[in-house]
């Protein structure tokens, strides 16, 4: 029996939960992109936050027309963790206080 990133998840568990999250993401390149490893530590963050973390990209995208979403494959291999709850809280606060028309 493989082993798999000493995870609780067998890899059929993280490849079907990696499809759920996959859908949320609106720029769908580089899906062989995201490793076996990123994608189990997509599985550890949960369903719920990763749902989060799109949806916080996606709105701050939405800020500044004049951006697109980054590929599929940049965002889940690491662009997600700005979007999360421990992280993107702590961002808009360092971004109000370094910038004086935010506050």
């Amino acid at each position: 029996i493989k082993k798999y990133n000493n995870s609780a998840f067998s890899p059929e568990d993280t490849q079907c939960f990696f499809e759920s999250v996959w859908k949320l993401y609106p720029n769908k390149k580089g899906k062989g992109q995201v490793s076996d490893a990123a994608k189990g530590r997509l599985q550890k963050v949960g369903y719920e936050q990763i749902k989060r973390c799109v949806e916080r990209y996606l709105t701050d995208l939405a800020k500044e027309s004049w951006r697109k979403p980054q590929n599929g494959s940049t965002f889940f291999n690491s662009g997600y963790v700005d979007y999360l709850d421990e992280n993107y809280g702590n961002n808009l606060a360092t971004a109000k206080d370094d910038t004086p028309f935010l506050n």
